[in-house]
């Protein structure tokens, strides 16, 4: 079967839809027309049509191969030039290589500053670390200080209670003997307006009281006890005089050695009314 003779028996339409190739380039392939062909399309369809419809289709092939095979003027105008691969090829190398140096170089820094860093951060701790130490051991040291001290002001106090107290009971004896050994001539007790107080013979037990405006002397042959108000008085003897004007009530015991100021305890124990 001719070329010519799978059109006539088949249609282009029937042709197309067979072997998928475009009724273009049917078209073409039957008229021998092979302008907008490649050479591979143009064997691709007529290899096709060969299987397809079992013909040799050699003829047209090598009017194919005729087709798309250089002319002699082509050939001697074409002018081959050198792709400038290792021109190329040298850009990407020395690209990558200033690459690589930018990299190792940032690198190189960045090691430098964190071992700079980390240096500083060791030197600061070492010093922190010192300066906590310095401030432990005068904190201790102030501790000491401060605790010897106080011991030091303690035993001073201490002493001076001491000496306070012994000086205290010294004087106390003194006055004590003083009193004892004491002989008035006489004891008054005198008010600045009107005083009230109470008396007891401790010889008799006779308990009276009364109140003076005048100036009032104590029998010291005997004992007495004796409570005041609050109004203001003195008292007085032969060799000492006191005031008395701060609103409160005072106890006494008076005889021959004079006159001595007792607490209200020592007043009751000693005989004297609780109610005064």
């Amino acid at each position: 079967m001719q070329f010519e003779e799978i059109l006539e028996e088949n249609g282009m339409p029937s042709i197309h839809k067979q072997t998928k190739i475009s009724i273009e380039h049917l078209t073409k392939l039957f008229a021998r027309d092979f302008s907008g062909l490649k050479k591979v399309q143009a064997y691709g369809f007529l290899s096709i049509l060969e299987r397809e419809y079992d013909v040799d289709l050699s003829d047209i092939k090598e009017e194919c191969e005729s087709y798309f095979a250089p002319s002699t003027n082509e050939a001697e105008t074409i002018i081959a030039y050198p792709p400038p691969e290792k021109k190329f090829k040298m850009f990407w190398i020395w690209f990558i290589l200033a690459g690589a140096l930018v990299v190792f170089g940032w690198c190189f820094m960045r090691s430098n500053y964190l071992k700079s860093s980390i240096g500083e951060a060791k030197t600061s701790i070492q010093t922190n670390q010192l300066s906590l130490l310095v401030e432990q051991d005068m904190l201790q040291l102030e501790t000491q200080t401060s605790s010897k001290d106080e011991i030091e002001a303690k035993g001073a106090i201490d002493i001076n209670s001491t000496e306070d107290i012994n000086s205290t009971m010294l004087q106390s004896a003194v006055a004590d003997v003083d009193t004892l050994g004491a002989t008035p001539d006489f004891v008054q007790i005198v008010p600045v307006k009107k005083l009230w107080f109470g008396l007891v013979n401790l010889d008799t037990k006779v308990v009276t009281d009364q109140i003076i405006d005048a100036p009032f002397e104590f029998d010291i042959t005997k004992s007495w006890l004796v409570a005041t108000s609050v109004a203001p008085f003195t008292l007085k003897s032969s060799d000492d005089e006191r005031m008395f004007n701060d609103i409160k009530s005072h106890y006494f015991h008076i005889d021959k050695f004079g006159a001595k100021e007792i607490t209200k305890d020592e007043f009751v124990s000693l005989g004297g009314s609780k109610q005064w």
